[in-house]
């Protein structure tokens, strides 16, 4: 799946690696940053069609309807508690977390597959 337009909110070119950065823009057309408490969210929403957030931001239904053309929420963390989860599915919108990142076992399978 390729996107148009990646919105990332909170997340700023230190949040990754460069090899993430080569992976994000073979998905994308092109990708804007905005930091977490920025007014042009909202108009950037708008023609989203994929959302990253970082740990701690919201997506709130409104926001999700604002996005109509979004096919995709991440989360840059392991929770997804700021996430409306059930309206995303609502509207076939997948929600995805890095489960694992900070626990054993997710440390120890990123080990055993690298």
């Amino acid at each position: 799946m390729k996107f148009n337009k990646i919105l990332l909110i909170g997340i700023d070119k230190a949040s990754l690696g460069d090899t993430y950065w080569r992976r994000i823009d073979n998905l994308s057309s092109s990708k804007v940053f905005v930091a977490r408490d920025a007014l042009v969210i909202k108009k950037e929403l708008t023609e989203a069609d994929c959302l990253l957030v970082n740990f701690g931001v919201p997506v709130t239904k409104d926001d999700i309807d604002k996005a109509s053309n979004l096919k995709y929420i991440g989360t840059l963390s392991t929770a997804f508690g700021k996430v409306d989860t059930e309206y995303a599915r609502k509207k076939n919108i997948p929600v995805c977390n890095l489960a694992g990142y900070s626990s054993h076992i997710g440390g120890y399978q990123r080990l055993r597959n690298w």
